[in-house]
């Protein structure tokens, strides 16, 4: 694995952005656990340093990037225009908090493409970085796992008490995050990218059996977070990627030897599922006791189908079905800063799927746009980054090719911020690499 890849000098500033919000997001619920007062602020840094990097790029800063790049965020702008619109008709803020919830969030992909055109290794360091952020979440979480459901660790923001959401006498743990979704949703994040670590022959460590020591270490923190929470999302979200980076890989060509590689992952993370599961049943039990009680109610398959269907509250007037009633309303803390979306979920109503949201927020017009935008850019970034490697680099971004895929077909990217985020670094990684392969053609 090449440890000469790290450590070279960029520019402090936007490493140092992009390390400080990741910082905020892995440990948003921990702070604001720790300093109730401050909740609220601690919730909207992330998106003050989001922000920051937009007026960076077009008033202080204009960095070269990829055409591919500008040209979709320029089409998504104009796209959002007509909801944001509409939305700011009903209420200026809420229209700005639903603007950074489909649009803030793409300054991350700038701001990593920045740093890596500024210093080609830079990304190699993220990626190594990032892959080790799995440590502290699920000690945190196998620890909160041990504690009472009335320690301060295993309370909701604001001491709200969770001890009915468990499984199997499990508390479904949330580790450093504000709920149990955030946590389950970033490991499919850090799991691709120890993924994409493994790949590349990353690693803090020269010596051959030091750096398998790390590899079956990070990854088997990977597979305990992936159960622990008690949440399908993680482990159907995970062997999606893993499926759909394989049909990639069939599509983008293949030689025996990567194929060899891609079967040593997964029977890596085969062995590491086994084992773990035969000494640590503890981990699993909340995960398995939902597996079995979703099977035996048809859960999964009902939720499945009700998410593309619009119940009463979904048939709304016509004037509303065009462009929606509101982007950011289904979004947490939108009722913090909102009467109109306050006043929306006052009866408790919220819209859990992507395609609901969608619809209920932007109507036919969102619908339409948003997913024919993330899909198309998808399939654009895959061609882009396909005609840029070569055959030996292919098997080094397949996986934050499935994540980014996986993502934008069935993420419910408008209501979670965190999703949204982890959309746009995958976005940011895969460019970054592409151009570091081009550079070296």
């Amino acid at each position: 694995m090449n440890t000469n890849l790290l450590h070279r000098p960029t520019n402090l500033k936007y490493r140092n952005v992009l390390y400080l919000f990741l910082f905020l997001v892995v440990f948003d619920g921990l702070l604001r656990k720790l300093i109730p007062s401050l909740s609220t602020p601690i919730f909207f840094l992330k998106d003050i340093l989001c922000f920051w990097i937009w007026v960076d790029y077009l008033l202080l800063n204009r960095y070269p990037l990829p055409k591919l790049l500008k040209r979709a965020l320029v089409v998504l702008f104009l796209l959002l225009l007509p909801v944001f619109i509409r939305t700011a008709l009903l209420d200026p803020y809420l229209a700005l908090f639903g603007w950074k919830q489909y649009y803030l969030y793409s300054s991350l992909s700038l701001l990593m493409v920045k740093a890596s055109i500024e210093n080609e290794r830079f990304i190699y360091d993220f990626i190594l970085h990032t892959a080790c952020i799995i440590l502290p979440i699920t000690l945190v979480a196998i620890y909160q796992q041990q504690l009472p459901s009335s320690h301060w660790l295993n309370q909701g923001i604001g001491g709200a008490d969770l001890s009915g959401f468990s499984a199997a006498g499990k508390l479904r743990v949330s580790s450093t995050f504000s709920f149990t979704g955030q946590y389950s949703y970033f490991v499919l994040f850090l799991t691709t990218i120890n993924l994409l670590k493994v790949s590349l022959k990353i690693s803090w460590f020269s010596n051959t059996i030091l750096q398998w020591v790390e590899t079956i270490l990070l990854l088997g923190l990977c597979v305990v977070s992936i159960f622990i929470s008690g949440s399908r999302t993680a482990p159907l979200g995970t062997s999606l990627i893993v499926i759909l980076s394989f049909i990639l890989l069939l599509f983008q060509g293949i030689t025996f030897k990567q194929l060899g590689r891609y079967l040593i992952f997964m029977l890596l993370g085969i062995v590491l599922l086994l084992t773990l599961k035969s000494n640590f049943t503890h981990f699993f039990e909340a995960f398995d006791q939902r597996f079995e009680d979703g099977n035996n109610k048809n859960e999964l398959n009902e939720r499945l189908i009700s998410s593309f269907e619009l119940n009463d509250q979904l048939d709304i007037s016509f004037t509303d079905a065009i462009l929606g009633r509101g982007i950011g309303v289904m979004s947490n803390g939108s009722d913090k800063i909102s009467d109109y979306a306050s006043l929306m979920r006052s009866n408790g109503f919220w819209t859990e799927s992507d395609f609901q949201t969608t619809m209920w927020e932007g109507g036919y017009y969102l619908v339409f746009s948003w997913y024919l935008f993330r899909i198309g850019f998808v399939f654009l970034l895959i061609y882009y980054s396909f005609r840029r490697s070569t055959t030996t680099d292919r098997l080094s971004i397949v996986f934050i090719q499935g994540f980014i895929l996986f993502l934008a077909g069935l993420a419910t990217l408008g209501i979670q911020s965190i999703l949204a985020i982890s959309w746009w670094l995958g976005i940011g990684i895969l460019l970054s690499l592409t151009m570091g392969y081009e550079k070296k053609a």
